[in-house]
């Protein structure tokens, strides 16, 4: 079998299991009065789930946005993928992870006044008046100094500079990526090494752009890149699994109308990965 060749089986194996998470996806909407991590958590779903079609849609030989042109876009692929496993994590720190439903609106507090002070500066930099920043100016304050002290806050926060930033509004979270990644339930040593490589291809550094030449970089096919293609692929894929069997976790009647050989299908690759399988 050819690179290419492995390229192509590869793909149609993500897009078998993205038409599956399609099928998650519609089963888990419109469910009332569910604690605010799922809704959260099923926002993000629905969001891996088209990031996840974008991604197929830049891939050469793709049968949901078929074209006439092979073009090989690395750079995005590299973004994309990166934005795509950056949700999962963001998923699993709201909605799998399992904590006390104190820690939990410790959270969902800090989520949102990460996301006030965004807003705050995003429109004072954009020039909206004072009917607009106000209600900031008054409220964001309040929330800091709430978040400030809670005692669940500061014995979960250590580090001096974090908690810092966090109260800058400038973070969203008190677990880095890495940190998260340490405490999932699966296998994931390869995650810190393509991090590194997918974020160095997103913001266009050295480590991506010096290494063009007459093919590289052109969207022109080329054995390395389509193979650092596949690679990205692979990544997608796992995460896409895993997203998927713990948004069945979370969800659990949406498991009923759902088919029960893809399903077993999407829990018997799972094993690949997972040290702990859900029930």
């Amino acid at each position: 079998m050819t690179y290419l060749d492995e390229y192509k089986q590869k793909l149609i194996k993500l897009e078998n299991f993205h038409d599956f998470s399609i099928d998650v996806s519609n089963s888990c909407s419109g469910q009332k009065n569910i604690p605010w991590k799922l809704v959260r958590s099923n926002h993000l779903f629905i969001r891996m789930t088209v990031t996840c079609q974008s991604f197929i849609r830049l891939l050469p030989f793709n049968r949901i946005f078929p074209a006439e042109y092979e073009f090989w876009d690395l750079f995005s692929v590299c973004s994309l993928a990166r934005n795509f496993v950056e949700t999962y994590l963001l998923f699993w720190y709201i909605g799998v992870d399992k904590i006390s439903v104190e820690e939990s609106k410790l959270r969902l507090d800090i989520l949102h006044y990460h996301l006030n002070s965004e807003k705050y500066k995003f429109y004072k930099e954009f020039g909206l008046g004072a009917d607009t920043l106000d209600e900031f100016e008054l409220q964001l304050p309040i929330r800091k100094e709430e978040i400030r002290t809670n005692p669940l806050f500061n014995s979960l926060v250590i580090d001096k500079n974090k908690r810092k930033s966090i109260l800058s509004g400038s973070v969203a979270k008190y677990l880095s990526n890495d940190e998260i990644i340490e405490s999932v339930s699966f296998k994931a040593d390869e995650f810190k090494p393509l991090y590194r490589w997918y974020s160095n291809h997103t913001h266009s550094m050295p480590f991506a752009t010096f290494s063009h030449d007459s093919e590289r970089g052109t969207g022109r096919p080329n054995r390395a890149e389509i193979e650092y293609i596949s690679t990205a692929l692979d990544f997608v894929t796992k995460y896409l699994l895993i997203a998927i069997v713990d948004t069945i976790g979370l969800f659990p009647l949406c498991e009923e109308s759902l088919n029960k050989h893809k399903l077993k299908i999407i829990r018997e690759e799972f094993l690949v990965y997972s040290q702990n399988l859900p029930s």
